[in-house]
């Protein structure tokens, strides 16, 4: 196992270096100058070219592309990952501020769209062609349908602006010292948005798994053994039925990492999704590539874990 993991490893550095390198030419060709965005309109009529690319020249902005990525590489491998334009702090520090954030609300949202999903799915299998199971399909068909910001925006609508039972924005109300009620209120919509959907696709591949499982041979020689319904169902039914999920684990998790990014901006969430968006629209080139560069991380990161849960789950399964 842990050559596997060395070399899962070893085998995610080149692929880190071409997503940084692909991530660079397409912020560098997108649209905009970061210096239309960091100067006052006001200003920019009576400042000179000779300020302007006096400014270009200490951003490092008159070099070559293949320069300022090779410099910023160099400076990347050393942990600095350079100052943000507009606001002149360390990125590493902007990002370490707002990732815990990020983290808590989806961690939460992970939580509980996977207890929730596995609950469900498992009643929906042992309950098949019922009401209950038919019920619980349709609900689920529909959540899996509409996309996470038709959920933001409907929960916005229906518990902010009617009902007038949940805040909008924000992390906590403003003007007020941030109590745990306080942000637990401004968490429900943005964490509903975020696991809704995930809820009804882990409802789904535990209730096809549990089916899958429950006609197999070993279940029906356990049950004629004479072993209890309840330690066949949990010992021998939903530990297996468990397999399949951890791919759709691993699979959710860069999605889940997406959808956060939106609703983040959706509800003033003040995590890395905001920093994201704010450095996008700022032109804040060394922001953005932090972020990008730590989402691609993320991303092999948990493609890593699902190949060891599989070892964990399923003992059939081992690496060498």
């Amino acid at each position: 196992m842990t050559q596997y993991i060395t070399r899962r490893i070893l085998i995610s550095i080149p692929l880190l270096f071409g997503i940084s390198i692909i991530t660079f030419v397409i912020i560098n060709m997108a649209p905009g100058d970061p210096l239309t965005a960091l100067l006052n309109p006001e200003d920019q009529l009576s400042i000179s070219v000779r300020d302007v690319e006096e400014l270009r020249r200490r951003l490092g902005l008159d070099r070559p592309g293949p320069v300022r990525y090779v410099i910023w590489l160099k400076e990347a491998l050393t942990g600095n990952l350079g100052f943000s334009y507009q606001t002149k702090r360390p990125v590493i520090e902007m990002i370490v501020e707002k990732l815990p954030v990020t983290i808590s609300l989806m961690g939460v949202a992970l939580a509980l769209a996977v207890s929730i999903g596995v609950v469900f799915g498992v009643l929906s299998a042992l309950r098949q062609y019922s009401i209950v199971d038919y019920s619980l399909s349709v609900v689920s068909f529909f959540m899996i349908s509409i996309p996470q910001f038709f959920f933001a925006l409907s929960g916005m609508l229906i518990f902010a602006v009617w009902l007038g039972w949940l805040p909008v924005f924000g992390m906590w109300t403003a003007g007020r010292d941030p109590e745990l009620g306080d942000v637990v209120r401004h968490a429900i919509l943005p964490i509903s948005a975020l696991m809704l959907q995930d809820i009804a696709v882990y409802m789904r591949y535990t209730r096809a798994s549990m089916l899958d499982t429950l006609s197999a041979e070993y279940v029906l020689t356990a049950r004629a053994k004479g072993l209890s319904e309840t330690l066949v169902l949990w010992k021998h039914v939903f530990r297996n039925a468990l397999v399949p999920l951890v791919t759709v684990l691993g699979l959710s998790l860069p999605a889940l990492i997406g959808g956060a990014l939106i609703i983040e901006t959706i509800f003033s969430w003040p995590g890395v999704g905001s920093l994201a968006y704010t450095s996008l629209l700022q032109r804040d080139y060394p922001v953005q590539m932090a972020v990008l560069l730590m989402g691609a991380t993320a991303v092999l990161a948990a493609n890593l874990l699902t190949d060891v849960a599989y070892a964990w789950v399923d003992p059939r399964v081992r690496h060498s």
